[in-house]
């Protein structure tokens, strides 16, 4: 090796190696985060609407060929003057994309914000759960929400407005009523429309999956539970189904499908039948690829369960999971064609009697229903809680497991407790929904959090790791505030405070509620009421803002001798 290489690779290894002095900063950039530019407003004058469901997402879809930026989206449910679902796209230095449509008809104009506008306030609003998944080899995005409280009495039409799914998303027999229904649909970097909207539901039959959706013409409903942009293009949508919520037909929806054709040995055939399925669609969403599949299965008495939270799927290098809170915690593991690799049942009690997978022998993981997920190559993320002893703090952690090359089986790697670098511990209990884990598609992963609750909604902090578990950054404050220790979100409920994040390549993004990280704008909500006298007494914000980080995986193809 001659002396100019033997230097080129010192330099290179000396900027791979993690950074081991590592403690919590102000300044970011001193830790190995070093900021794009300050906080982003991410959508002036909106606030997302029952925040506490999980309203907005963020994940990243890539550089932008022309600019070289990485970029964001965005996807929430708007509690501004036009209300409905909203998009926006930003990167490091700002705002590319601002505040747009979230969901279009079939030729690609709005047609939500009348009828949100008419049904706000109807059994607390008109949609939830918001939730996002990029492709950072594309561009594209696929977003997933649930559009409510259309019912009998509160008939929205759509004229001029043809939506074909909607025809398989009636929850009665009058026509254009619609009533908590998954709706996805994917769109371009530039948010041009790639597919239509999808139900992201079919149980195979004789006719068009728009047509015949085996759902019930009394009563039924759907939730949207994750979406993800698979590894080969394809579209994963992820529903708690609940086919027979009304229990007037006892041969239609997904249950009886499953209980007829062999598919789940043993189900439930109650009058309410609800159960998490599946399935897999093209990029275009008009061919399903995999149709209506069981999600999850009891090995304790072979049926299936529904569990109804959000953002529950993420999609690795040729396979794609699943996350329940039942059980504790349990992950299904597929391979991209459908097929099965592994579900893992009750996984904290894995982690705890395990030895290795946590610091100390009694330790304890304490999962929610809010805990988020996240994959990249062979490795899925699951943001959760620890407390060392079972008695002391809850402190943000991230568990881990790891797909074999083979896509065969799936190994658990000791956790990772992500604020161990701080010189005071949190005299306070972290949240589960103040939070988030997002990987890069090589696996390299951040983990970002509220630290110190207590009543003040405690300033973001986050942390990066390479995907071998080593700290590629220490603990670092997120905002531009000149105290980012003073970004605060009060007058919200604890699991208001939403916070999100999104990575590729060696740029992440961190997103958060603020009450004073931006310049807000007391600007009227759905209902006419400015955000401040409506529903957080506050003119709360959602900024963003974006890091460079080291990470060992941006080293490769590199000669050594």
């Amino acid at each position: 090796m001659t002396l100019a290489k033997r230097l080129v690779l010192c330099t290179l290894l000396g900027a791979a190696l993690p950074v081991l002095a590592l403690a919590q900063s102000t300044n970011p950039a001193s830790v190995g985060a070093t900021p794009l530019g300050p906080n982003v407003d991410v959508w002036p004058e909106m606030l997302t609407l029952d925040n506490g469901f999980g309203n907005y997402d963020v994940d990243a879809i890539g550089k932008d060929a022309q600019t070289q930026k990485e970029e964001f989206v965005f996807f929430g449910v708007s509690n501004d003057a036009q209300c409905g679902p909203k998009k926006a796209v930003i990167s490091g230095t700002g705002v590319e994309f601002a505040v747009r449509d979230g969901l279009v008809d079939d030729n690609g104009a709005d047609f939500l914000g009348a009828a949100a506008i008419a049904n706000y306030g109807v059994v607390n609003g008109f949609g939830w759960r918001a939730m996002a998944d990029g492709d950072a080899s594309s561009g594209q995005f696929i977003v997933a929400m649930i559009f409510f409280n259309n019912e009998t009495g509160a008939v929205i039409d759509f004229p001029g407005n043809p939506v074909a799914a909607f025809d398989y998303c009636e929850s009665s027999i009058e026509a254009n009523l619609v009533d908590d229904h998954y709706l996805s649909q994917r769109f371009t970097r530039d948010c041009a429309k790639v597919s239509n909207i999808s139900p992201g539901r079919n149980i195979p039959s004789s006719t068009s999956h728009v047509q015949d959706p085996w759902y019930p013409s009394d009563a039924h409903e759907s939730r949207a539970a994750g979406c993800a942009i698979l590894s080969n293009g394809n579209s994963l949508h992820a529903i708690n189904d609940r086919s027979r919520q009304g229990g007037g037909e006892a041969d239609k929806g997904a249950v009886e499908y499953f209980v007829d054709n062999g598919l789940v040995p043993s189900l439930n055939n109650g009058t309410s039948h609800r159960v998490n399925v599946h399935t897999v669609t093209s990029p275009d969403a008009a061919t399903f690829v995999v149709n209506t599949t069981p999600t999850f299965v009891d090995p304790n008495t072979g049926g299936t369960f529904e569990n109804s939270q959000p953002q529950m799927a993420a999609a690795g290098n040729g396979w794609f999971a699943m996350r329940s809170s039942s059980a504790g915690g349990v992950v299904a593991f597929f391979r991209n064609d459908g097929t099965r690799i592994k579900q893992i049942y009750g996984y904290p009690n894995l982690y705890q009697d395990t030895p290795g997978l946590l610091p100390g022998n009694d330790d304890i993981v304490i999962t929610d229903g809010g805990n988020s997920i996240s994959a990249g190559g062979d490795m899925l993320y699951v943001s959760t809680k620890y407390s060392a002893n079972g008695t002391e703090v809850h402190r943000p952690c991230v568990l881990r497991f790891k797909v074999n090359a083979g896509l065969t089986d799936v190994t658990l790697l000791p956790a990772i407790i992500a604020d161990d670098d701080f010189s005071a511990a949190s005299t306070d209990n972290i949240h589960h929904d103040t939070m988030d884990v997002a990987a890069n598609p090589v696996g390299d992963f951040v983990i970002a959090w509220r630290r110190g609750e207590g009543d003040l909604g405690g300033p973001v902090v986050a942390r990066v790791y390479n995907v071998d578990g080593t700290p590629a950054t220490g603990s670092f404050y997120v905002s531009s505030l000149a105290d980012p220790t003073t970004d605060l979100c009060q007058n919200m409920p604890l699991d208001d405070r939403q916070v999100k994040a999104g990575f590729n390549g060696d740029a992440v993004c961190v997103s958060w509620f603020t009450a004073n990280g931006v310049a807000s704008v007391d600007a009227p909500d759905c209902s006419g009421a400015t955000k401040s006298t409506s529903i957080t007494g506050a003119a709360i914000s959602t900024a963003a803002r974006v890091f460079q980080v080291n990470v060992t995986s941006n080293i490769k193809n590199w000669d050594l001798y």
